[in-house]
């Protein structure tokens, strides 16, 4: 790492204090369901949440909050306070803290499905300020500690940067929408009554072992696209350790924390489901990622077609599941599909049309990958850019899904799917691209 550009100085801190408010804020408002009230109505009504004042009435809410604004008073003061003692900047942050609780609880009221109360603003208060406290007395230290191992992992090394980033997109991505909550008695209601969004005809618990049948051969294809990643980030970090056969433990054991911390994250989202058997199977596909790119001998052009093939099949049988085969209701099923592109997301809900969205695209990126790597093999071209190239065989494939659909199963028809799949193909194709030349230049 080049010495003269640290980790976490002012400015990484700045970056981080502004993305930690916004998910606060995001947070304490979604679902975004907004009412008309007045500025006069709104000062009423929150003279009375102040009238009643702060009542400890659950300890586990009480505690939530407070663990919410710690991390945040924490960066805020390394923001204004790493590598340098700015004694007056730190106590001002003590106000700020409560200043901005003050501010969402305010907000909030324009907000039905949320509850103003000065339970939270105590607690928020008292989080940010504890979080402000904690790094006068171990900020600098846990900085200096950071930007040590941060330089001993391996100097200007691609993939130990872009780990730690993906794993952050990850746990963006399955946190989503973010309707977060620590509180015991609704993490057991949602455990008792709550659905996964998309899957209330199942009747399944967000918390279970496994998905419902349908459901599961879906997320262990969008597994293997999220976690294969990871896996072959690992082995291309610079230590040997990384690299060896005998490193198969430490690989599955680093797998197993990735996607349970996912999980864990999931379970406490009210609108996320929570599955053990997502656990084992993100640690096994990390390890199979791992094995995959620690062979010494490039893929043949024969696997990477097969890759390819295979995963078209793949996606082919997922979607078409569950083969309902009832050719004489194609015509009305067809007539039932959504042909004005993502008319059917904008009438939805926003949240299972993000979780949609997002998961038909990602289904479709280890397509463009395979075919970008079958291409470039074939041909023997150095870095060839298949970016666009590669999104009409996922345009194709999607629109024989769709088209497929109307004679297996109920699902509507989407011309939405069929751009998706184009633009996760190329995503694929992109990636394909981008770690190729990494790795080239590496060698």
């Amino acid at each position: 790492m080049n010495a003269d550009r640290p980790v976490l100085v002012a400015r990484h801190y700045c970056i981080i204090t502004a993305a930690f408010t916004l998910f606060i804020l995001y947070g304490s408002l979604v679902p975004l369901t907004t009412r008309s009230l007045s500025w006069d109505d709104a000062t009423e009504q929150f003279a009375k949440a102040a009238a009643k004042g702060v009542r400890l009435q659950s300890k586990s809410d009480f505690a939530a909050n407070v663990i919410l604004f710690v991390p945040l008073g924490f960066v805020a003061a390394g923001a204004v306070s790493v590598d340098r003692r700015n004694l007056i900047a730190l106590l001002a942050l003590l106000p700020a803290m409560a200043l901005l609780s003050i501010a969402i609880e305010f907000l909030q009221l324009w907000f039905p499905d949320r509850n103003t109360t000065f339970n939270d603003i105590g607690a928020e208060s008292f989080g940010g300020i504890l979080g402000v406290g904690i790094w006068g007395f171990f900020g600098q230290d846990f900085t200096i500690r950071v930007r040590s191992a941060w330089a001993a992992l391996g100097p200007g090394d691609w993939a130990v940067k872009a780990l730690p980033a993906y794993v952050f997109c990850l746990v963006i991505v399955h946190g989503m929408p973010f309707d977060l909550s620590l509180s015991p008695w609704q993490i057991k209601k949602k455990y008792d009554n709550g659905l996964e969004i998309g899957a209330a005809e199942s009747g399944t618990p967000t918390i279970a072992v496994t998905q419902y049948p349908r459901q599961l051969f879906e997320k262990t294809l969008l597994n293997i696209s999220y976690f294969l990643p990871i896996g072959a980030l690992l082995a291309q970090w610079p230590s040997r350790r990384w690299k060896i056969r005998e490193s198969v433990g430490r690989v599955l054991g680093v797998g197993l924390a990735i996607a349970g911390g996912i999980e864990a994250v999931q379970l406490i989202v009210l609108s996320a489901g929570t599955y053990a058997s997502d656990v084992l199977c993100g640690g096994l596909i990390v390890l199979g990622g791992w094995c995959l790119a620690i062979q010494t001998r490039p893929l043949s052009t024969r696997i990477w077609a097969m890759a390819a093939a295979a995963w078209a099949l793949a996606l082919a049988m997922c979607y078409w599941a569950p083969y309902e085969f009832a050719p004489h209701r194609f015509a009305e099923r067809l007539a039932n599909g959504e042909w004005m592109p993502f008319a059917d997301y904008y009438a939805g809900d926003y949240i299972a049309a993000f979780n949609h969205i997002l998961n038909k695209t990602v289904a479709f990126a280890p397509l463009g990958f395979a075919y970008v790597r079958f291409r470039q093999s074939s041909r023997h071209t150095e870095y060839a850019d298949y970016y666009w190239v590669a999104s009409l065989p996922g345009a194709v494939l999607s629109a024989i899904i769709e088209l497929g659909q109307p004679l297996f199963n109920d699902d509507r028809a989407s011309s939405s799917d069929i751009v998706l799949g184009a633009v996760g193909t190329a995503l694929g194709a992109i990636v394909a691209n981008r770690v190729r030349k990494f790795v080239g230049t590496e060698r």
